[in-house]
């Protein structure tokens, strides 16, 4: 993998074990849907290395706290940092034709954005039933060992409240799998926080800023990030 996994996330023992592939199979693949994909012009920057970053942070949040989630728990987490922000890669999703970048609106690309978390939740579960959309790309789900796939609805619903919505709706109620407990509203919580301190220069290019005109409201946010150095986690 391209990222050490921080030891309070590791998936241990045999059950992780079996976890590993299926993980390495959504980083592989969801970096090649970030390296020919869509850019959104006016946002800051949404591939794999905001994933990374992301799960850099868990791995700060929870170093205190090493045994607070099991196996499954780290696994869904994971999985959501790499699958969360994909939605904005599937204008299909948001009710949009596959077009070039150049030639969707701004309008339509605040269409993708506004509402990638739900295209997000959607494009998983997608991406695991029997008969995915032709031009949905196989995100790792459905390969390696330890039945991936049956881990995909929660995967999916972390994902969808990364952002926006009410984080206790009863859509993240504790659950179960497999004998072991999933605290959905935790991992959502936890992806939403480390999502939230991933805001720095490193996430803005300012010289493409110079060159594309983007609302205003776009450009508060750029120097917004351009202006923060870093974020530490005690």
């Amino acid at each position: 993998m391209r990222i050490k996994i921080p030891g309070s996330l590791k998936l241990r023992g045999e059950k992780g074990r079996a976890l590993e592939l299926c993980l390495w199979n959504i980083e592989q693949n969801v970096s090649k849907v970030w390296e020919g994909g869509l850019i959104l012009r006016h946002y800051t920057k949404h591939g794999i290395e905001h994933s990374e970053n992301i799960i850099t942070y868990l791995g700060k949040i929870l170093e205190t706290h090493a045994n607070l989630l099991n196996t499954y728990e780290r696994f869904v987490l994971l999985a959501s940092a790499y699958l969360h922000d994909i939605g904005m890669q599937f204008p299909t999703y948001a009710g949009l034709p596959r077009k070039a970048e150049n030639e969707y609106t701004d309008e339509e690309l605040e269409k993708i954005r506004e509402n990638h978390h739900i295209a997000s939740a959607a494009i998983i579960e997608d991406s695991v039933s029997q008969n995915p959309p032709e031009e949905l790309v196989e995100l790792g789900l459905r390969s390696g060992s330890g039945d991936c796939k049956h881990f995909a609805t929660f995967i999916a619903k972390v994902s969808k409240y990364h952002r926006k919505l009410n984080i206790e709706d009863d859509e993240l109620k504790e659950t179960s799998i497999l004998g072991e407990r999933m605290r959905l509203r935790l991992l959502a919580a936890l992806l939403r926080l480390a999502d939230t301190l991933d805001r720095t220069y490193k996430r803005v290019n300012m010289t493409r800023l110079k060159l594309v005109d983007i609302p205003v409201r776009s450009k508060f946010i750029w120097w917004g990030h351009w202006y923060c150095q870093s974020v530490n986690v005690p």
